[in-house]
């Protein structure tokens, strides 16, 4: 019976997830940003932090698409732009050396990496 209870109770309040108090009536998202606040995401969640990510006030009335992206951990790129930017700009391809070892001898050659 008791664990009936707290079944009950934790499935009406999402799984005990909210730690926030809200206000807002109907299905919602809030934007979520990181401590740079360069990445941003809409998430479905009464959570002050998620995944790395700080809860802001800002929301939007749930639609389809905004919960396929809050489902598959989706970022918009119109509103991580700057990051996308900074990202692509900071980008250089490493240089590596190689050697073969031939029927005819050592061969020495350059090769360029993706930097990962």
């Amino acid at each position: 019976m008791v664990l009936f209870v707290v079944h009950c109770y934790f499935r009406r309040t999402g799984c005990g997830s909210k730690t926030v108090d809200c206000e807002i009536k109907g299905k919602h998202v809030h934007l979520y940003v990181s401590e740079s606040n360069l990445l941003s995401r809409y998430i479905e969640s009464e959570k002050m932090r998620v995944k790395g990510l700080n809860r802001t006030e800002e929301y939007l009335p749930l639609t389809e698409e905004l919960a396929q992206a809050s489902e598959n951990g989706l970022y918009p790129v119109k509103e991580n732009l700057d990051y996308v930017t900074t990202k692509i700009n900071s980008y250089s391809p490493k240089r590596e050396a190689y050697v073969y070892d031939y029927i005819y001898g050592s061969y020495y050659g350059y090769g360029f990496s993706s930097g990962k």
